[in-house]
């Protein structure tokens, strides 16, 4: 994902990011957006492709990571959302055939 693709969607989340995590200021919205477009690309970079805009399940694995970074504990955040982000990259990884390869 480029980092226009990113801001979008960063830009497309914010507001309800914002309400789930119950932020009413908009003195942070320059950091938050910029967590919520890291995190896009890190979720994609560990799962590979996916659908913005059909895949909630997605979505909250970005708002969790962007939450593990707002509250400065992104370190845990892998550990902790290890199975969900396997079975996110199960979902949309690819299937690589290789006929050349004899068993």
């Amino acid at each position: 994902m480029d980092k226009t693709t990113a801001n979008n969607l960063a830009d497309a989340n914010l507001v309800a990011f914002k309400e789930r995590m119950q932020i009413y200021s908009s003195s942070r919205d320059g950091d938050i957006k910029r967590m919520l477009a890291t995190s896009f690309q890190e979720i994609e970079n560990l799962i590979g492709s996916y659908d913005p805009d059909n895949d909630l399940y997605f979505i909250d694995l970005v708002f969790q990571r962007t939450r593990y970074d707002f509250n400065d504990k992104l370190e845990f955040f892998k550990a902790n959302f290890q199975s969900d982000i396997l079975d996110l990259s199960l979902i949309y990884g690819e299937v690589i055939t290789d006929d050349s390869l004899e068993l």
